[in-house]
């Protein structure tokens, strides 16, 4: 007699049955040994105790990090000692199965006897486990490569060999299961050990049934295999506590989740790792809580997997390793786990958005880069093993995948066999495998020390280096793939792997090309790009504010798109002439990279200035390439609404300065005049072109010129003239002293004057001292002029000092441009007397430096002296009250929010989001705008936000908004700008349109923010 072990949920039960009659299936004694065979077997494995489902499942331990390149070939999974899930087996060793998606099984035998009562050999009947509960679907019954089809009392009724021999009764796998489940085809009275007691809660199992009949089973028991659909998923997006979920599923709970999703590898391995229980015990998976999950990476990597049309099908255990389970499942969405600071997480290939810029400045220590994979270690073919339904559901092999253009540059086919035993798709698997030949080519590792700001990053994410001293001058994306802190030292070490962006639209068969071998590429330290076209514009014009008061500038904006650089050089040169286009020497300035918006207003009024833009890298090279921003004309200069300045008006200060500037001009020209007129007295060397020493020089001395008018009164001059003549130009040095005395006063006068010309373009320096004194009063006056003419153009520098009495003191400096059309006159006088002392100001503005940048903090705006860019770190005064500081001086700030579910059109500029009418002060205003967008299908679109200002078209800013999102998240969209615009109302709005797409829909434009922010303290 054979023992047959039979498990009844989670008890044992051992019957005594007699052998089964050799003849009766017409197998000889094959049948009855078999089962003999099965008996130890299942008390072995539920010798396991309850621990068969529960106990026996192994702490998932340590989480290996995110590794370097993809599995080609995932952990052994859903295989115990007696084979696979299409092996009609009882194995004690192996857990309860557990279908993912839909596939075939031909279960694990868990109870099989024979007829109890009356004639031994009329029936056999099996429970075999299918999956654990609840089942998704039953599909049918396929015996020995034949569909069966049953009628509603589980009749088989084709084909018609079996017809009314077969019988099979599903039972669902509830938790828990309301009623006990018995074999069809026979009635209960035969199965005397299946009472209502012996319930299947949580496993869903097949009674599977088949009466005596030798004709029927002339080849012995066929071979089972079940097609089913596993239990429901957990899918977030239908989860309305989620952020961007919409739904009733909660992870909590699972009589919420739902079969839609089942085939999709990342909400498997979501639930993989939320687990599922039966009363209160772990059964399958890791059984993490939702805080310990990263779910937005889950959510990404189910997005992906329906974008790219990847499934996932196949039979688990819950004997196998828990993370080998994860990395199988995510293995077949193109995906791996990582561990993310106590977190589980997950990676999924797709392209990925750079987060952030890394240079060689970042580094803190020494770095290693393998510049690429070592030949040996890459493949070019990979045959691909996947589960085919075509082929009965068995462990196949697919077609080589291989990727010819490689082949010679690695010196000959590297091939390698790979399984994805979860995988049913010949496509998918395909894809896979081309993307593991391709990950297998990045080069790596690439290791990186890092200040603590890096330590914000996480395995997974995609950073962009850019350094040339690193081989990666144009930007190289990489993947991050391990992150260690050190705390003490406060540094952060990022262990990466290059990042082909090329490598996606190949592996899915969108590109016929693979992207080139990555690797290290040679770079040129000195060689600075030109900045893009278009990423400058220059335009010239006037500079008004409140009061009307103009000045006129040059104004260049832009921004700098390239991470290699760290400063913006902008020069300027004025047009000379109005012949053929020459010009002056280049003006230049230097601001950080950081800057958007210059003001040149160091300009001629109505001039005429060529504009370009160079780049500083990195590296402090100063770049030779420019953006040509051509020609730009400012416009002309109006003072306004100054009423008095140290006591004076403008008007008398301007003319003191002129008066000042005449005095110099005069003295200047008074020793022009007087060395032309020795020129020209002496005919003989006028005519001589050279002297007696052989120089081509005309020399003038004369000297004790003196009269004696009285006994009483002296005078003496002395006249000292050098110069040389030609026909086109002169130049020449004049000295006159003059003393004089009578017998109430003295004086003494001494000018000197050099000068040069040729044509009419001339350039003087003149000085003149005087000093005079009686018995009533003393007086020391001196003046500096210096000069230059070019085209009717004149600019001078003039420096008055003036002492009288002992009393009053007064310095005046003035510097003035003038021509045809316009005057501008800046100076500053400085006066002293025993009642009061004063500095005095011409200018419009008032600026400083730091030999850098240029800094304009005070301005005549209104009638008043504006600090428009000040700030004052430390103001200490016992008179400043409430009542003193007027609302909306020191800065303003507006902030207008957006929400709604606006779709943009195709045609720029597209539909206006906001606008908003904000009062400016004449000071800098800074916007910023933030702004989220889905899309309203499975689809790409890139958006394009312009931002206006009266009407004017600004700047445009982008942002792709990425199919994967559709219903999950948001892409967000971020900009800042800042300009300086006249005093007073002006408006400032945005419109979006959307460029590109794929697919058909539109992006959905949710929620923005326009902050405006008048700063006056800011340059």
């Amino acid at each position: 007699m054979a023992k047959i072990a039979i498990a009844i949920g989670l008890a044992i039960l051992i019957v005594v049955a007699p052998p089964i009659g050799a003849a009766a299936f017409g197998v000889g004694g094959s049948f009855a040994a078999g089962l003999a065979a099965v008996g130890p077997a299942f008390g072995a494995f539920i010798g396991a105790g309850a621990a068969g489902i529960g106990g026996a499942i192994a702490a998932w331990g340590t989480v290996a990090l995110f590794a370097a390149s993809a599995l080609i070939s995932a952990p052994k999974v859903g295989r115990g000692a007696a084979g696979s899930q299409v092996n009609f087996q009882a194995d004690p060793s192996a857990g309860f199965p557990l279908m993912l998606g839909r596939s075939a099984t031909a279960g694990k035998i868990i109870h099989a006897n024979t007829d109890g009562q009356g004639d031994k050999n009329k029936a056999l009947y099996y429970l075999v486990a299918l999956t654990g509960g609840p089942l998704g679907n039953f599909e049918k019954l396929i015996a020995t490569d034949q569909d069966c089809t049953f009628d509603g009392s589980g009749r088989c009724t084709a084909p018609g060999t079996w017809a009314g021999k077969m019988f099979l009764n599903v039972t669902p796998g509830n938790k828990p299961d309301a009623v006990a489940y018995y074999p069809a085809g026979i009635s209960q009275s035969q199965c005397p050990e299946w009472t209502a007691a012996n319930k299947l809660s949580g496993i869903a199992c097949a009674w599977w049934t088949m009466l005596y009949d030798t004709t029927a089973y002339a080849g012995g028991v066929p071979q089972p295999l079940f097609v089913i659909r596993g239990p429901s998923v957990y899918d977030p997006r239908a989860d309305s506590t989620y952020p961007g979920g919409s739904g009733p599923q909660r992870w909590n709970d699972v009589t919420t989740w739902s079969q839609t999703g089942t085939d999709n590898p990342f909400l498997q391995g979501l639930a993989w790792c939320i687990g599922r229980f039966d009363n209160g015990k772990l059964t399958h998976g890791i059984g993490a809580t939702i805080d310990t999950i990263d779910v937005a990476a889950f959510v990404e990597g189910a997005n992906v997997c329906d974008y790219n049309n990847w499934t996932i099908g196949g039979e688990v255990l819950s004997s196998d390793k828990k993370w080998d389970v994860l990395t199988s499942i995510l293995q077949a969405g193109g995906g791996e786990p990582i561990q993310l600071g106590g977190l589980i997480s997950a990676f999924v290939r797709t392209p990925k958005v750079i987060l952030a810029t890394l240079t060689g400045a970042d580094t803190v220590g020494n770095i290693s880069i393998t510049g690429t994979k070592r030949r040996r270690d890459r493949l070019n073919q990979i045959i691909p093993t996947y589960r085919s339904e075509a082929n009965n559901w068995q462990l196949v092999p697919a077609g080589a995948v291989t990727v010819n253009e490689y082949i010679g540059p690695d010196g000959g086919l590297r091939s390698k066999e790979g399984s994805y035993p979860l995988v049913q798709d010949p496509a998918q698997v395909a894809q896979l495998a081309a993307y593991d030949i391709l990950d297998a080519r990045e080069f790596e590792p690439i290791v990186l020390p890092l200040g603590p700001r890096w330590q914000g990053v996480a395995p997974g994410d995609c950073i962009q280096i850019t350094e040339d001293e690193f081989g990666m001058g144009e930007g190289q994306p990489v993947i991050i793939e391990t992150r260690q802190l050190d705390l003490a030292a406060g540094t952060v070490t990022l262990t990466c792997r290059s990042e082909t962006a090329g490598k996606h639209d190949y592996a899915l068969g969108r590109t016929p090309n693979p992207p080139p071998i990555p690797g290290l590429q040679p770079s040129d330290p000195t060689y600075v790009a030109a900045p893009d076209p278009g990423s400058w514009t220059a335009w010239g014009g006037v500079l008004q504010g409140a009061d009307g008061s103009q000045v006129p500038a040059i104004v260049v904006t832009g921004a700098v798109n390239d991470p290699n650089i760290n400063g913006v050089i902008i020069e300027y040169a004025l047009e000379l002439g109005t012949g053929p286009p020459t010009f002056g020497d280049w003006v230049s300035d230097m601001f950080p990279a950081t800057i958007r918006r210059a003001e040149f207003r160091a300009v001629i009024s109505g001039a005429t200035y060529h504009v370009q833009v160079r780049y500083r890298s990195v590296r402090d090279v100063e770049g030779h390439l420019v953006l040509d921003l051509g020609l730009v004309t400012v416009g002309s200069s109006i003072s306004q609404g100054v009423a008095d300045i140290g006591g004076q008006t403008p008007e008398e200060l301007l003319q003191q300065l002129e008066d000042t500037t005449t005095l110099a001009q005069n003295a200047s020209d008074q020793a022009a005049q007087t060395a032309s007129d020795l020129v020209f007295t002496n005919q003989n060397l006028h005519d001589a072109t050279t002297l007696p020493d052989g120089t081509d020089l005309e020399t003038y001395t004369v000297n004790n010129v003196t009269s004696l008018t009285n006994s009483s009164t002296y005078s003496t001059t002395r006249l000292d003239a050098i110069g040389i003549m030609r026909p086109d130009g002169k130049t020449f040095q004049l000295s006159d002293t003059t003393l004089y005395a009578d017998p109430t006063n003295t004086w003494g006068n001494y000018k000197q004057s050099l000068q040069v010309s040729i044509g009419n373009n001339t350039s003087a320096i003149t000085t003149e001292q005087t000093t005079r004194a009686n018995a009533d009063s003393a007086l020391s006056t001196q003046i500096t002029n210096v000069s230059s003419t070019v085209s009717g153009n004149t600019a001078s520098i003039n420096n008055l000092q003036t002492s009288v009495n002992g009393l009053n003191a007064q310095w005046v400096l003035s510097v003035s441009s003038s021509g045809p059309g316009y005057q501008q006159v800046a100076g500053i006088k400085l006066a002293a007397n025993p009642t009061t002392s004063s500095i005095a100001f011409v200018a419009s503005q008032i600026g400083f430096t730091d030999g850098t940048t240029p800094i304009f903090p005070l301005a005549i705006v209104g009638g008043k002296v504006i600090a428009t860019n000040f700030q004052a770190d430390d103001i200490k005064a016992n008179t400043i009250t409430t009542n003193k500081i007027v609302a909306n001086n020191i800065s303003v700030a507006s902030r207008i929010p957006w929400s709604g579910s606006l779709s943009p059109s195709g045609t720029a500029p597209g539909p206006q989001i906001m606008s908003s009418v904000f009062n400016c002060s004449g000071g800098y205003i800074d916007i910023d705008l933030w702004f989220n967008a889905t899309t309203s299908s499975n689809l790409e679109i890139d958006l394009v936000y312009t931002l206006f200002i009266d009407g004017a078209q600004i700047d445009t800013f982008g942002c792709a908004c990425h199919s994967l999102n559709y219903g999950s998240s948001y892409n967000e969209a971020t900009y800042s700008y800042k300009h300086k615009p006249a005093a007073g109302n002006h408006t400032y709005s945005v419109n979006v349109s959307q460029i590109t797409y794929t697919g058909s829909g539109s992006a959905l434009i949710k929620r923005g923010t326009m902050t405006i922010l008048d700063n006056k303290t800011q340059s």
